[in-house]
């Protein structure tokens, strides 16, 4: 990704409202109302609303939504741990560390999973219908 393209979607928090029951918030900028009219035309995030034309009844599909951000993973570091949040497969809270290792006349540094823990799955019979979609997401 370019340093002036939008990300697909971005992590915004993760929520424990109940004992071992989360909520994770995210934003995607597919979700945005772009004008169609003009392929010249551009937003406020650089891109071209030529991109945009996934609209079900004049409104974004949540499902073409689900679908181009599916296999996308997003993080957030808040404090200690990271929260990695990857459609199709799940949230999962993370601790890195650097680890420092010397080969040869070199220094390596490489970040590596220290403690984590899987939050979960969201149920994907949920990312196949739009009424189910809205139901979960609203």
């Amino acid at each position: 990704m370019k340093n002036d393209e939008m990300p697909v979607a971005i992590l915004m928090k993760v929520e424990e409202g109940m004992l071992c029951n989360y909520k994770a918030t995210a934003c995607s900028s597919l979700l945005c109302t772009h004008n169609d009219d003009d392929d010249n035309n551009s937003n406020n995030d650089g891109s071209s609303g030529k991109d945009m034309k996934s609209k079900a009844g004049g409104r974004f599909s949540l499902i073409n939504v689900m679908n181009a951000i599916n296999n996308t993973c997003l993080h957030k570091l808040e404090e200690w741990w990271t929260y990695e949040l990857c459609f199709g497969s799940g949230i999962r809270q993370v601790h890195y560390e650097l680890q420092q290792s010397r080969i040869g006349n070199q220094f390596v540094q490489k970040q590596e999973a220290v403690n984590q823990y899987s939050l979960g799955h969201a149920p994907m019979v949920v990312f196949k219908s739009e009424e189910l979609l809205q139901k979960h997401i609203m």
